[in-house]
């Protein structure tokens, strides 16, 4: 059954991914007059990017490594996972307040740990009704540092030539800054864990989005890359981020696939 459904995924994604290419045919061709803006061509790029993950996660069969047992007790996502989430904006000049939805697609095959702690937060309703807390043009991001709510989790870090993360140390400490990771920040929407900059394995419940797109942050060339846990990538109206201000309150995040790939603590 499992096969079957897999199957049945895989063949979903190929289709989408056959329309968001067609659709992205259609903008760049230049003699079709569709007059394209970059922000529309960018969009199609993360919708097939989005097809094209999802045709990995039907693919594979199984997990792709062991977590080590020093770490095995946090809580993991074995897998991917997609949330939505609803933020509502305060009234801005000449408008009144709104509400704007994002979808998120975690990875967990790649920071399991990371995702896990995401995936656990959410579950418990901890985000919602929670402001943003810094909006600068560079970085949105929400959670709250005072408040102890699990023990805090390791620096996860997953390099191209390695089969397992690296934990609890930046690549620039272990002299390895210039290899590529799986997961940059790479692109408006990127998804990462916070921490005290002096201490890689203080992370709790503080996530941040990166603004940047990826011609000004292009991978292995920016100072986040093997620095900070990245542990998603927001796949769907990325461009809402933008517009978030301090004060705007995340309205709710909800799991809505992948739920099943959760392990809590002590499972």
């Amino acid at each position: 059954a499992k096969q079957k459904e897999g199957r049945a995924k895989m063949m979903r994604a190929m289709e989408d991914l056959d329309q968001h290419l067609e659709a992205l045919k259609g903008k760049l061709d230049v003699d079709s007059g569709s007059g394209a803006t970059v922000e529309e061509i960018y969009r199609l790029q993360q919708d097939a990017l989005h097809s094209v993950s999802s045709m990995k996660t039907a693919s594979v069969k199984k997990f792709p490594f062991e977590i080590p047992k020093e770490y095995a007790s946090h809580e993991r996502l074995l897998g991917r996972a997609t949330a939505e989430v609803r933020v509502r904006s305060k009234p801005r000049a000449g408008e009144g307040p709104k509400t704007v939805t994002m979808e998120l697609t975690i990875d967990g095959y790649n920071a399991p740990i990371t995702a896990g702690r995401f995936i656990s937060l959410v579950k418990k309703g901890f985000y919602d009704d929670m402001e943003i807390q810094r909006s600068d043009g560079f970085i949105v991001q929400t959670g709250d540092a005072k408040k102890k709510v699990a023990e805090r989790i390791p620096l996860e870090i997953k390099v191209e030539t390695q089969k397992l993360p690296i934990y609890e140390y930046t690549l620039e400490s272990i002299s390895r800054f210039d290899e590529p990771v799986t997961l940059p920040f790479n692109s408006l929407g990127t998804l990462a864990m916070s921490r005290n900059v002096d201490d890689p394995n203080s992370a709790d419940t503080q996530v941040f989005w990166l603004l940047k797109d990826s011609d000004m942050t292009p991978s292995g060339t920016n100072v986040l890359d093997g620095r900070f846990a990245v542990f998603g990538y927001t796949t769907k109206n990325n461009d809402a981020l933008r517009d978030l201000r301090v004060g705007d309150v995340i309205e709710s995040v909800r799991i809505t696939s992948g739920l099943e790939h959760f392990k809590g603590v002590g499972v």
